[in-house]
């Protein structure tokens, strides 16, 4: 194969690649469509820091200390999430190249951004609309909410006094946390969150405990797939993996970086503003389409994460 095929109808009815024409690189032309990151996790990384100290320390038991390091306001390239998009298909969960499939891994995503994948299942249950004695316990106040649903900016009223006792504590740290899911791990549309994952945060002490990376990179794998058949503009979830792990794993375009630490977890932060000497620059989905027409099998690197290193790091969260 010399070039990436875009989807046709001559292909035969059993192959994974269905439903074809409603993929977006059916009829691919010169023109496109602009897929950008939706999430606000650079607000995420400013709520934290004015969280009272107390209620720091318990996000940072419940495992998401690391995670939350990688928060900033950046600006996605949209050309690497369009030309990636092209190349995803929901059938196969992989991006489809010129030699073969490859995708973000479990042990890619948790090297890069610091959650366990793998644990155990969270206690989720949409169809749960808990009750105004279980939200006050969990919360400290009962949320505008409709069907086990809520905005999630509301939140930030909960954590702007120093808690009275360790409980209120917990109640900020809950609040905060169902802000970060909605604005940075799982989002929904119209800057909502369930209040469901709260069934996960009874002991935020335990919480580590249970597969948050793993259902954050389900989202972004539905997000992806949603993208690739024309179904909305955004990539939600943490977004930002799918543009550093192009940089990482098949060495596309990265920009210039002066990080020389090859064992630094969570590995995005490597790509963080004080290790890049430039500022963020911004390609043509053409040039990014041509590039990927061309990479080989040996072009695809073997990422400096991918260590004991990483796998240790993915076991201890």
């Amino acid at each position: 194969m010399t070039g990436y095929a875009p989807a046709r109808d001559d292909y035969p009815e059993d192959l994974l690649l269905r439903d074809r024409a409603t993929h977006i690189s059916y009829g691919w032309t010169t023109r496109t469509k602009d897929i950008y990151g939706h999430g606000g996790s650079g607000h995420s990384l400013k709520y934290f820091k004015e969280l009272p100290r107390k209620v720091q320390e318990l996000v940072e038991e419940a495992g998401f200390g690391p995670f939350i390091q990688l928060l900033m306001v950046v600006r996605v390239d949209r050309a690497v999430m369009t030309a990636l998009a092209e190349r995803w298909w929901d059938t196969t969960n992989t991006f489809h190249l010129c030699f073969g499939e490859v995708t973000v891994t479990p042990l890619d995503f948790a090297a890069f951004i610091g959650l366990r994948v793998g644990g155990e299942p969270i206690p989720f249950d949409p169809s749960t609309d808990l009750d105004d004695t279980a939200l006050r316990w969990f919360l400290g106040r009962v949320p505008r909410h409709s069907g086990g649903v809520a905005e999630y900016g509301q939140f930030t009223a909960y954590w702007d006094h120093e808690p009275a006792d360790d409980a209120e504590a917990a109640q900020m740290a809950r609040a905060y946390l169902l802000y970060l899911f909605g604005a940075s791990l799982f989002p929904l549309r119209r800057s909502r969150v369930h209040l469901s994952y709260l069934a996960g945060l009874v002991d935020l002490r335990q919480a580590g405990r249970l597969d948050w990376g793993g259902v954050a990179l389900c989202t972004l794998y539905c997000f992806l797939g949603a993208a690739s058949r024309g179904v909305g503009d955004t990539i939600g979830g943490y977004w930002r993996v799918i543009e550093l792990w192009a940089y990482e794993v098949l060495g596309m375009f990265p920009p210039e970086n002066t990080c020389t630490n090859p064992h630094l977890l969570p590995c995005a932060l490597a790509w963080g503003k004080e290790y890049r000497r430039a500022k963020e620059r911004r390609g043509q989905v053409m040039t990014f389409r041509r590039w990927l027409d061309n990479i080989t099998g040996v072009t695809v690197q073997t990422s400096t994460f991918l260590s004991f290193h990483a796998c240790a790091f993915l076991y201890e969260i």
